[in-house]
């Protein structure tokens, strides 16, 4: 009789324990949505980010878009990476400053050119619960491999340049990384970016971004644009769009 009386008791001990994990972690997932979603507000907004237009018309009207509220660029300082060392050593601002114009024109992470007018629309994927924000009149193509993201390309559905620009975003194995490979550094609020000027090659200009995450994948989002113009224009909208990425495994 008391075994049964201990097993009974044994029983209920461990249900009620089960049930507070089950509330603790609920709470918490709760409590990222809101984090996340806090951190954009909306506002009204005509037109778009890269002059993307229907054939034969105007520019169709946007009705709204959240707008991203950029964290303060005070706290994110550029660095630019030796490939004598692994650490990673922050400049003071007055060293920060005088490497924010990049040769050529283009812009530095460092420069605070984060610029989300006409990033209106949300990617979100459930694998790898990952988030981010992308223009108005772009759509996309994602790639699953075994019910799992292996990558995200977004493109204009109607654009003034040829071949259109696109913006890839690749998840990547964690052992792939290797910081040699990188000039530069910014710090994000989510996560770390490594990075290397914007490359040239023919009228295309490229630059991509690596994500370096503690989670168990990577990733990687690069830009493509037809003329070094259009690309310097874009950039600070590429930035912004970057700052929006958000995953958890």
């Amino acid at each position: 009789m008391k075994s049964n009386l201990f097993k009974y008791a044994l029983c209920i001990s461990l249900f009620f324990h089960l049930a507070l994990i089950v509330l603790v972690v609920l709470y918490n997932n709760r409590q990222e949505n809101l984090t996340f979603s806090s951190r954009y507000t909306a506002v009204e907004f005509k037109g778009g980010p890269f002059g993307v237009a229907r054939a034969g018309g105007s520019a169709p009207q946007r009705k709204s878009i959240l707008r991203g509220k950029m964290p303060s660029m005070a706290s994110h300082k550029g660095d630019v990476i030796t490939s004598s060392s692994e650490k990673i050593t922050e400049k003071s601002d007055a060293e920060a400053s005088n490497k924010t114009s990049l040769p050529g024109g283009y812009s530095n992470l460092s420069d605070g050119v984060f610029d989300s007018t006409g990033i209106g629309q949300y990617y979100s994927e459930n694998s790898l619960n990952v988030r981010m924000k992308y223009p108005d009149g772009w759509t996309f193509l994602d790639q699953h491999l075994n019910n799992k993201l292996e990558g995200v390309t977004f493109y204009p559905e109607f654009s003034d340049i040829q071949p259109p620009p696109y913006i890839h975003v690749e998840v990547t194995d964690k052992y792939y990384f290797d910081q040699r490979k990188y000039k530069r550094y910014y710090k994000f609020d989510y996560f770390d970016g490594f990075y290397n000027d914007p490359e040239e090659n023919a009228n295309q200009v490229s630059q991509t971004i690596y994500i370096r995450t503690q989670d168990k994948y990577d990733y990687t989002i690069k830009l493509i644009i037809e003329g070094k113009d259009a690309f310097i224009g874009f950039q600070p909208a590429f930035f912004a769009i970057v700052n929006s990425f958000r995953f958890r495994m």
